[in-house]
């Protein structure tokens, strides 16, 4: 029987290990001597954030930015990358990452992006010479997106795969490659588990991470009315992370997001979306937010608080990331300074 854990992202930092962060095995690419190790030493996972031009989360449809993103009656790749991810694991944290339009922010030298370059893939967060052609058998270009998913995290890819180009990477590295009808399996005692398909590539880290089905699940977490509520406000998102519903000990916030979207295809902003148990939840959520973080001198100084509608209203503050320490994006995540604040992760309950 699985322990519960209170889910907060999928590298939050506990103790003197980061949780989600494997560590190096004998056989897997090794760290180039003189090069620092490609995941910094953050307190939580990347995360960035959403677009200031709307005051009020969910007042624009999805996909009305105008970076290439790709909203529409199908949804936007945020919320197509979120129906692969079971009903049953709500209350997991979730990273998402739109590859896609990441790499070019990362690759454009901008400082304040480099928080996202390992594109939530786990191996590039290990080790800085990995080479992802020859180690793990795709190249970035091919995937679209990622998830990453529990604190004993699973890796779930999107894009376009050679499984046979897949195995035989990894099977310098001693896995162990098996077939069936849902796609090929490779193992290896000891090391996570990768199974992968033309269009999907999961990665469980131990026995303890939650499997990921490589075709849609028939419920996933947007059939539930809070990780909808969320995925409504964050937008056309190009990377976000969901904290887990029930996540922390403040009743009073049901689900808290935070993610980032762009404008102009560069400037980015981030938004914080949580939804609440009742109006007066909300209400009580708006008046943290208001006095710990909007007052003069505070982080988060000037940014707009607004009270959705409805029984179950979602609160959403909008801000500007800059290239400095605490506002840049994925640094809510590192500095845990709004997670703190609304799930109160290390205070009493609410």
């Amino acid at each position: 029987m699985r322990k519960t854990r209170i889910t907060l992202s999928p590298r939050l930092r506990v103790g003197r290990r980061t949780v989600g962060q494997p560590r190096a095995r004998a056989g897997r690419p090794a760290v180039r001597a003189g090069r620092r190790p490609a995941n910094r030493p953050v307190a939580a996972v990347l995360l960035t954030a959403a677009l200031a031009a709307s005051a009020a989360c969910g007042s624009e449809s999805a996909g009305s930015d105008d970076t290439g993103g790709t909203g529409g009656k199908d949804g936007t790749t945020f919320t197509r990358a979120l129906a692969a991810v079971p009903a049953s694991l709500a209350g997991e944290s979730i990273m998402f990452r739109d590859v896609g339009r990441a790499r070019p922010l990362v690759e454009s030298g901008n400082r304040m992006y480099a928080a996202l370059d390992t594109y939530g893939i786990p191996e590039l967060g290990q080790y800085a010479a990995l080479d992802p052609k020859k180690d793990m058998g795709f190249d970035l270009k091919q995937v679209k997106t990622s998830l990453t998913v529990s604190q004993t995290p699973t890796s779930f890819l999107t894009g376009t795969f050679d499984p046979d180009a897949v195995s035989s990477a990894l099977a310098k590295h001693g896995y162990h490659a098996s077939k069936d009808d849902t796609g090929t399996h490779l193992t290896k005692s000891g090391s996570p588990t990768v199974d992968v398909t033309g269009t999907v590539r999961s990665e469980r880290t131990s026995d303890d991470s939650p499997k990921l089905p490589l075709t849609p699940p028939k419920k996933s977490v947007l059939d539930d009315a809070a990780y909808r509520a969320a995925a409504d406000c964050l937008g056309d998102t190009y990377e976000a992370t969901l904290y887990g519903k029930g996540a922390g000990k403040n009743k009073d916030v049901v689900l808290l997001a935070i993610g980032g979207r762009l404008s102009g295809g560069k400037a980015s902003t981030e938004t914080l979306c949580a939804v609440t148990a009742s109006k007066d939840a909300a209400d009580a959520t708006a008046k943290a937010l208001r006095e710990k973080e909007t007052a003069a001198g505070k982080r988060y100084a000037g940014s707009e608080v607004t009270v959705g509608d409805g029984d179950t209203p979602v609160v959403s503050m909008t801000w500007k990331n800059k290239n400095a320490s605490g506002s840049r994006p994925g640094d809510s995540d590192r500095t845990l300074e709004l997670p703190s604040l609304l799930l109160k992760l290390f205070g009493t309950s609410g």
